[in-house]
């Protein structure tokens, strides 16, 4: 194989790669009954946002931190998917703060809205 069609096979192979994952990023969460429950979390509180909590509301508890590793400096902004295979779509969430303050965004419609901010 000579060196041009090296270089051209991995020019291709490269740009195959970037478009796929280019589609992944931009395409919508779309759950199997065809919801999509991506909400755009804001932050506009002037503290850093450490965990987010959020359940369906027919849990009693809080359920796991959706950020994982992230945090969320005041005015970031970060896409959680909170579908939790049960086809809920209302969700009670719950922000803790750096400085161990909370904030709660109750019975959010995950399927209708596409920001929740926390101030």
């Amino acid at each position: 194989m000579t060196k041009i069609a090296k270089m051209t096979r991995r020019t291709i192979a490269a740009a195959l790669v970037a478009a796929a994952a280019t589609a992944s990023i931009a395409a919508p969460a779309y759950a199997s009954d065809g919801h999509n429950r991506v909400v755009e979390i804001i932050n506009y509180s002037g503290v850093t946002i450490e965990y987010l909590n959020a359940s369906n509301v027919n849990r009693e508890d809080w359920g796991h931190d959706h950020l994982g590793q992230y945090i969320l400096r005041p005015g970031q902004s970060l896409h959680v998917n909170f579908d939790d295979y049960t086809g809920a779509c209302h969700f009670d969430m719950r922000a803790t703060y750096a400085n161990g303050a909370t904030a709660e965004a109750r019975d959010v419609n995950v399927c209708a809205e596409y920001t929740v901010t926390f101030y």
